[in-house]
């Protein structure tokens, strides 16, 4: 059984960060599914009347860019799938204070895991209902989906079992069908 990773629908809007785009690499490199050399600080940016204590508590965050991850849940994805992702470190400020260290969860598989019989697209192509084919991810435990590759993550159930015992905060996965929400009424 697989899952789809999308961001917690109790993420509130005032804690998205803000990608430093002028010194940053390109973001799109990040969705590219290869290995990436960067020496360079990657920076974010936290919006200055956001709560430092509330948004501290979820270990999934998204951005204006690409979605970040904290320490807790990058110990979970280097126990279980360190080969699915490379983590590139980044730091978060508040004004010019910096408030954490995260990670981009660089995936590294792009899995033709869409069964595309079951699966239901719309008039742009874009997928409404996702079914997955079995076994498909392989030995993988986290993958980006060709066809929905810039979009949410598709894992497996070992990685969901570790992620609620760890009571991971930020995140919510959706078994299959996945019908997205953007979707439906």
């Amino acid at each position: 059984m697989y899952y789809v990773w999308t961001i917690s629908s109790d993420f509130p809007n005032l804690y998205w960060l803000e990608y430093e785009h002028a010194t940053n690499p390109d973001y799109l490199d990040f969705f590219d599914c290869e290995f990436l050399n960067i020496e360079s600080e990657i920076k974010f940016h936290l919006n200055k009347k956001a709560s430092l204590n509330k948004f501290k508590q979820f270990d999934y965050v998204k951005s204006d860019a690409v979605p970040l991850i904290s320490e807790k849940l990058a110990s979970i994805i280097n126990k279980i799938a360190s080969k699915d992702i490379q983590l590139i470190p980044v730091k978060v400020y508040q004004e010019k204070k910096l408030i954490a260290k995260y990670f981009i969860p660089n995936v590294l598989n792009l899995s033709d895991c869409i069964d595309s019989e079951k699966s239901l697209q719309d008039e742009f192509d874009d997928y409404t209902k996702l079914v997955f084919k079995p076994s498909s991810l392989g030995d993988h435990k986290i993958v980006r989906a060709n066809g929905y590759r810039d979009w949410d993550l598709v894992v497996n159930e070992l990685f969901v079992h570790e992620c609620e015992k760890e009571k991971i905060k930020g995140i919510e996965f959706f078994k299959e069908p996945y019908f997205d929400p953007l979707y439906n009424d």
